[in-house]
């Protein structure tokens, strides 16, 4: 009951107890406490004389609908607004987030893969220095890498395998960010040698046309005529399977390359096992995939999908 003097055995320490949210009836139970008589008052423990106050735990604030302070967002649209570095900080920053998404996402080997932020001022590609693991980058480990693999800055020494980007970067204009890594599911399926099919939601983005596939070499992509290769193979795709290698995705903003890195992945794994169970005998039709693919796959659900994995993702430990 609610109080103004000692509870029956006499004053005690008032001591706070506290409603802890959880389950779907968080809502009303507390509107229910705001309301009652017993919500901010102190208020006597009858079993052993002590006094209380009744108060609902504050819930977390929901997520920001503002864009993260470290970027700029610009270009926007009915789809929202992409991740573009407004300058060297914000591309550090961008560059970090997707190491730690992709190591969220399970797509680390060690500290080979890579991906990479266009440079705002034209000068080059934004990625993580040569030597450490997705999940160790922080903003020490990022490197400015020129289209001549000189080192612009930062410290630390480049991937050899820099011409992946800047030479994609050079082919496409409206790329602003590339991802390379050595996904084991990708590897295992681009031996089998046939076509990627729409199996669930990730595979829709692979289909329909066809995922291309780079054939020439699989080994390292380190001189300028297999990265020009390699940006005429995967040419208006957004992403393209290195037999014997792993993937290289692109897209307009690091979001969507990062994300097409990992629903690729995701759509081999299916595929495999779905393949080790048995014959394939089903799949999704050219109009229903292209439909079903516009739907799942706009722009503000791969950034959606990308935030989530950024979320969980652990802050790099030096």
């Amino acid at each position: 009951m609610p109080l103004n003097a000692a509870g029956p055995a006499g004053p005690r320490e008032q001591e706070t107890v506290v409603f802890l949210p959880s389950g779907p009836q968080v809502a009303a139970a507390r509107q229910q406490i705001a309301g009652s008589v017993w919500h901010g008052a102190p208020t006597a423990n009858l079993i052993t004389g002590g006094l209380f106050t009744l108060r609902p735990h504050p819930l977390p604030p929901p997520p920001s609908a503002e864009p993260p302070p470290r970027y700029k967002w610009c270009m926007r649209d009915d789809e929202g607004a992409r991740y573009v570095p407004a300058d060297d900080g914000a591309a550090i920053a961008l560059a970090v987030d997707g190491c730690r998404v992709l190591a969220a996402a399970g797509q680390a080997d060690m500290v080979w893969g890579h991906p990479s932020v266009r440079d705002p001022e034209g000068r080059g590609a934004w990625m993580k220095s040569s030597g450490w693991g997705f999940e160790e980058i922080d903003a020490g480990r990022v490197v400015l890498v020129s289209p001549d693999g000189e080192v612009l800055s930062g410290a630390g020494p480049r991937h050899i395998e820099y011409l992946i980007h800047t030479e994609i970067m050079a082919a496409r204009p409206d790329v602003g960010a590339v991802v390379h890594t050595h996904s084991p599911a990708a590897c295992q399926f681009a031996a089998l040698d046939v076509p990627l099919l729409p199996l669930d939601h990730a595979g829709s983005l692979f289909c329909y046309p066809s995922i291309p596939r780079f054939a020439l070499t699989g080994g390292l992509i380190k001189d300028q005529s297999l990265g020009r290769a390699l940006a005429t193979a995967l040419g208006a795709a957004t992403a393209i399977l290195l037999p014997q290698h792993g993937i290289v995705t692109a897209g307009p903003d690091l979001p969507a390359a990062v994300m097409t890195a990992v629903l690729l992945d995701r759509a081999c794994r299916t595929q495999l096992g779905a393949m080790a169970a048995g014959p394939v005998r089903a799949w999704g039709a050219e109009d229903d995939t292209v439909a079903k693919r516009a739907d799942v796959w706009a722009p503000r659900q791969l950034r959606a999908g990308y935030e989530y994995l950024l979320r969980q993702a652990p802050s790099p430990a030096r």
